[in-house]
């Protein structure tokens, strides 16, 4: 096994990951020390992948340890002012550093691997940075991609034309509200071209996809609207103009040839975890999770849908 060079190297490893861990993020856009978007390597890409998919990292992520944490004022603010000292100084910080996972993660190869090509390909981007980024702290920017699921942005063109809904922008986001779609397509291009041939009740097209994101049912999330834009699921205005939107491929209403009931993948699942708590470290405003048909006279997302343990897996909920 690879040994990391020497002591600083480790202390920037340790407050890249924990930071990493607080940081929200997603599709190269950082919070904390390095706060230049991003382009990874498609090698770099692929070991965040990899990373997802350990079952340490998972096991971290979900621990007592990473929960108190997050909910530890005094060490978030050490994590933002990057004081290694007073971090290792903290009993909350040194009891996640303690931690069997995190451990086993800083003696796997992959995880050494990863944070090296993190930090080369990071490197070109500071240079416009505002803050003063040290070599020890690069590969912090690296694996903070890793804290969101991997996001395929299929680069989707919303209908904005005099005959469409106009797209526009929440002032606040308090709630996320999961749908399924019903339908199987796989993408969410798939999904936008079908969005874009309704109409509402004003005779108006709806401009594309009407979810931020979409979860298809081999765990694949991909974009939909913008993060800061309302969304467009349900026909309650005051939800969409607070909340964000995220939908699952497929039927969880209806049994199967009526006689199956429809089961969520594991992988489905899991990305939607996962991107739950991505968005939650994004908004720390957000303080619900809502089912479709708790806002609107509809059986979205479904009564096979495992909402209460997705819910129990994304809390603690107000």
């Amino acid at each position: 096994m690879k040994r990391f060079l020497n002591r600083q190297w480790m202390l920037g490893m340790v407050c890249g990951l924990t930071l990493a861990l607080l940081s929200g993020c997603v599709e190269g856009e950082v919070t904390g020390l390095a706060p230049t978007p991003m382009e990874l390597s498609e090698q770099t890409e692929e070991s965040l992948k990899e990373l997802w998919e350990n079952e340490d990292f998972l096991a971290l992520w979900d621990s007592e340890d990473y929960a108190r944490a997050l909910e530890n004022e005094e060490l978030v603010r050490l994590w933002e002012e990057g004081d290694e000292e007073k971090l290792f100084e903290n009993e909350e910080y040194v009891k996640l550093f303690n931690n069997e996972h995190f451990i086993k993660l800083r003696e796997n190869e992959k995880f050494a691997h990863l944070w090296k090509s993190g930090a080369e390909d990071v490197a070109s981007d500071l240079s416009e940075s505002e803050e003063d980024v040290s070599a020890d702290f690069l590969p912090l920017s690296a694996l903070a991609i890793s804290v969101c699921p991997p996001i395929i942005d299929e680069k989707l063109v919303f209908n904005q034309s005099s005959n469409a809904i106009k797209l526009t922008n929440r002032t606040d986001t308090k709630v996320i509200t999961l749908h399924h779609t019903v339908g199987t397509y796989t993408t969410a291009k798939k999904l936008h071209d079908a969005h874009k041939k309704n109409k509402n009740a004003d005779k108006k097209y709806w401009p594309g996809i009407a979810y931020h994101f979409f979860i298809n049912k081999s765990g694949k999330v991909y974009k939909g609207r913008e993060w800061l834009q309302n969304a467009g699921s349900t026909d309650n205005d005051a939800i969409n103009k607070t909340s964000l939107a995220i939908a699952f491929d497929g039927d969880f209403e209806n049994k199967i040839l009526l006689i199956f009931k429809p089961v969520m993948s594991d992988a489905q699942r899991n990305a939607g975890i996962a991107l739950i708590k991505c968005a939650r470290n994004r908004y720390s405003s957000i303080k619900s999770l809502n089912k479709h048909k708790d806002v609107d006279n509809t059986k979205c997302p479904g009564q096979f849908f495992p909402f209460n343990e997705i819910k129990q897996a994304t809390g603690p909920w107000g």
